[in-house]
């Protein structure tokens, strides 16, 4: 192509890769006239340094997870729970699993906070009771202590594990199964369980109050035990 041609406009042939296609120029290029060609950007050049993402355009970091070391105060505190009106999905395998796809929880405990509760209570699709944002749900009924089952859609936790193992708590027989929500409302006692809070007492449903029962104090004594059997660690602190 001749200097003639380039001057009409056309591409000049040094524009051309060595498969025909037009290179970089203009803005960003380093040619300050968008009608000139510029050259190709390399790593390490200004070009480059200025296309991230500078400290001033982020003024506050996004947490994604914090780390913190356990404390006792973690342990066994009260808990008012509301019932969600998200669904928790028993027919999906992630609900038996802990991936990283918490957002139903974390929509769910917004939810509870604005009801003016501590956690949230997730049923099923079916409408039965599955399990809270973060913790399994335990309730006296009918001289047992019941569980949500984990076919209702429900994390095999833990604490809920050591707790059925025993077979008994309180002289009273433990087992897993459907729980409706007007049985849950009608137990003598409720409570929840996961590996950081332990065993806490449910004080209030909805609204309506609970009372704290031995059931409870005695599941979080013989979870302490177990825990001091197996890390060597008494948790004095927790007074159970």
């Amino acid at each position: 192509m001749s200097s003639r041609t380039a001057r009409r406009g056309g591409p000049h042939p040094r524009l051309r890769d060595r498969q025909g296609g037009r290179r970089t120029f203009g803005r960003g290029s380093g040619s300050s006239d968008p009608g000139r060609p510029g050259r190709r950007p390399r790593d390490g050049d200004a070009w480059q340094r200025s296309a991230r993402p500078r400290a001033a355009a982020l003024p506050r970091p996004t947490t994604f997870a914090a780390l913190a070391p356990w404390t006792p105060a973690f342990a066994a505190t009260p808990v008012r729970l509301a019932t969600l009106t998200t669904r928790r999905n028993e027919t999906s395998p992630l609900s038996r699993l802990k991936p990283l796809a918490y957002l139903d929880s974390v929509l769910g405990m917004a939810e509870a906070r604005r009801a003016g509760a501590d956690d949230g209570l997730f049923l099923n699709t079916r409408g039965a009771v599955a399990s809270t944002t973060m913790a399994n749900i335990f309730a006296v009924i009918d001289g047992e202590i019941a569980t949500p089952a984990i076919e209702d859609g429900v994390l095999a936790g833990t604490i809920r594990a050591l707790l059925l193992d025993r077979g008994a708590i309180a002289g009273l027989p433990v087992r897993a199964r459907t729980i409706e929500p007007a049985t849950l409302r009608g137990a003598s006692e409720v409570f929840m369980t996961n590996s950081v809070r332990l065993v806490c007492p449910v004080t209030a449903l909805d609204g309506t109050q609970l009372a704290a029962g031995p059931v409870a104090r005695v599941a979080l004594a013989a979870v302490v035990a177990s825990i001091a059997t197996e890390c060597g660690d008494a948790l004095d602190r927790l007074g159970a």
